[in-house]
């Protein structure tokens, strides 16, 4: 299934609903349906909020795909690169007023998924790859 969307929060609840249609179709257990929702929506507003900043809001392109036992989502955006693998774990240490608001997208995502890949090409997009075994 491939989705293609403007780069805007207006859009995020069509994305997860498409989201949730794959599932559905490929009878995908409703916790895991949840997580690749959340997963999806997470990186969604990154793009949005991040990838386009200071940007025309460009498009998000999304290919959801079952294999035998696991659910594989790439998310392609034409913004600013970033490749979240590479970013530091928060920290959990501290107490939470100490802490920093945010920050723990990347976090959610590796917590979420099995497995969170990314490749960075200026001509082809940014791909931010999650998969998920079933």
């Amino acid at each position: 299934m491939h989705i293609e969307a403007k780069a805007s929060r207006e859009n995020l609840p069509d994305i997860l609903s498409s989201i949730g249609q794959a599932c559905h179709r490929y009878h995908i257990p409703k916790q895991t349906r949840l997580d690749l929702q959340l997963a999806v929506e997470e990186a969604c507003v990154n793009i949005i909020e991040h990838g386009y900043a200071d940007l025309q809001p460009g498009m998000i392109e999304i290919d959801f795909r079952r294999e035998e036992d696991r659910i594989f989502v790439a998310i392609t955006d034409f913004g600013h690169e970033f490749d979240p693998t590479t970013y530091p774990p928060p920290d959990r240490s501290s107490e939470w007023d100490q802490r920093p608001v945010g920050d723990l997208g990347v976090f959610l995502l590796s917590s979420l998924m099995d497995d969170v890949r990314y490749i960075g090409n200026p001509e082809q997009g940014n791909r931010l790859e999650l998969i998920k075994n079933i």
